[in-house]
């Protein structure tokens, strides 16, 4: 993550200010940065921040057309950042749901 971050800002500089998505590039990096910062990632977080990372930088190249591919590209994105963002809730639902004893106290 620590290398994504890198390539994020690096592309950033690189690119002209005024382009939109160069502000993604920059807000990656710093959500990047953020999940650096904590000890423990799961698998799950590195790979979906790899994979936005991936999607940011070959859309800023012009190598993948977004808006041409869009019903593609907008789910895989989605779930990409929801993954990224809320990871430990959603384990924490998981988990949480797992344990509820059923309406018959039986489990």
């Amino acid at each position: 993550m620590v290398v994504a971050m890198a390539i994020c800002l690096a592309e950033a500089a690189k690119f002209p200010h005024h382009d939109p998505g160069t502000g993604a590039t920059v807000v990656m990096g710093i959500l990047l940065l953020r999940r650096v910062l904590t000890v423990f990632q799961p698998a799950a977080v590195v790979i979906s921040g790899c994979v936005l990372t991936a999607i940011i930088i070959l859309g800023d190249q012009g190598k993948v057309d977004i808006e041409r591919h869009l019903w593609f590209w907008f789910p895989v994105i989605i779930v990409a950042f929801v993954i990224f963002g809320f990871w430990e809730r959603i384990e924490r639902l998981w988990k949480h749901a797992n344990n509820v004893p059923s309406k018959s106290g039986m489990v």
